[in-house]
């Protein structure tokens, strides 16, 4: 009795064995289908002809796959990050072309005197054409306000 339990304990074990290595051996096919080193192609036409299914030649494989994925993951990460950045930068940029047009044409509309009366020619052009007025994107509102009090204040 104690034989013939012992007899199909093991053949239990045998055949939960058998499913355990069948099923590896399954998914080192699939990995072997998956990852691009594991393919064997054809010289000529570059077809896939078959696949490299040694069980550690694929793991190794595969593991070097998922080494370079890694990092190209990382890569396009990190390249992602600097166009977003980039993307802000410039927004922010046109935002402040925007804002000094708009500062420019109203200066230009309500012209800035000053330079008039020691016979200059148009000072609202004077002012269009000083250095501070060609920093063009870092110009914000608040700055040039300064500046057209300042000018003001000493015209």
């Amino acid at each position: 009795m104690a034989t013939n339990r012992e007899a199909q304990r093991k053949a239990t074990h045998n055949e939960v064995e058998r499913r355990r290595r069948d099923r590896i051996n399954e998914l080192i096919k699939v990995l072997a289908q998956i990852v691009p080193a594991c393919q064997k192609k054809d010289a000529t036409a570059g077809s896939i002809v078959g696949y490299v299914y040694s069980k550690g030649t694929v793991l190794d494989k595969t593991v070097d796959y998922l080494k370079e994925l890694v990092f190209q993951n990382e890569q396009l990460t990190a390249s992602a990050k600097i166009a977003e950045k980039s993307t802000k930068a410039l927004n922010q940029i046109l935002v402040l072309e925007k804002e000094n047009a708009f500062l420019r044409a109203q200066i230009i509309q309500f012209g800035i005197d000053g330079a008039a009366s020691s016979g200059q020619k148009q000072p609202n052009q004077q002012l269009l054409n000083s250095p501070l007025a060609r920093i063009s994107p870092s110009l914000t509102i608040a700055t040039l306000s300064v500046l057209l009090c300042i000018h003001s204040f000493y015209t």
